[in-house]
């Protein structure tokens, strides 16, 4: 199953630039995401025992019609990547802060603070 640090690689790989912040565990800044600055960044709150939760969780889901060849840990890990990329999607620059949490027991991830968003606004590559 993926770490903390593996998703942070991953993110880094992609463009995303994110920094350990303060002395609270589980705490990121990400000041870019996919080669865009994010003035203000955002705060992300995650850990390694709640992502291995949230992902054990979606890999009870039946994922099998969006990722048909993959086993249901790596299907999960997908699923994780789209809801996150989604918060991200969410970024508004006029909030001084944003904090992107895991949202334990559903699997997704709570964005604070909420926006009116909806994605049918957005085009598929948005």
């Amino acid at each position: 199953m993926p770490t903390i640090e593996d998703f942070l690689r991953e993110r880094t790989e992609e463009g995303t630039t994110t920094t350990k912040e303060g002395s609270r565990k589980g705490e990121h800044l990400i000041t870019s995401f996919c080669g865009d600055r994010l003035e203000p960044p955002i705060r992300l709150r995650i850990t390694e025992a709640g992502l291995h939760a949230v992902l054990e969780e979606m890999s009870e889901l039946d994922l099998s019609d969006l990722w048909p060849d993959t086993d249901r840990h790596t299907a999960a890990y997908r699923l994780f990547l789209v809801h996150f990329h989604e918060s991200i999607a969410m970024y508004d620059d006029k909030v001084e802060l944003i904090e992107i949490s895991l949202r334990r027991g559903r699997g997704t991830f709570e964005v604070t603070p909420r926006w009116d968003w909806d994605p049918a606004d957005r085009g598929p590559h948005d």
